[in-house]
């Protein structure tokens, strides 16, 4: 296929974070949703949510969506693959909860 799945990145309620490599050798992340857990209209709705808020943001900060697939089994988002997350990054600088919070508000302005 166009991508090669390599390591676990994180699982979410929807889906499981890869990183992944294109055709091109470019390093990305996929997420990975599996359809049978989007059978509830709400999860739908929260991925549907999902989708356009990425589509729309233009954020230099912010990790942008590539591209979204679909296989019978699965829906696939894919995503250019950043250094670290969020999660992660606080942790190297010791941000309090105040720190992230303020950072997040940022983004969103």
């Amino acid at each position: 296929g166009r991508y090669s799945f390599m390591d676990l990145l994180g699982k979410g309620h929807l889906g499981t974070v890869f990183s992944s490599r294109n055709s091109l050798n470019e390093d990305v992340a996929i997420k990975k949703i599996d359809k049978e857990k989007l059978k509830s209209y709400r999860f739908v709705r929260q991925l549907d949510e999902e989708v356009k808020a990425l589509r729309s943001n233009k954020h230099p900060n912010v990790i942008q969506l590539k591209e979204t697939l679909h296989g019978e089994k699965f829906f696939y988002l894919i995503f250019e693959k950043g250094a670290t997350d969020v999660h992660e990054y606080s942790k190297l600088k010791k941000f309090s909860n105040a720190d992230l919070r303020e950072v997040m508000i940022g983004l969103f302005r």
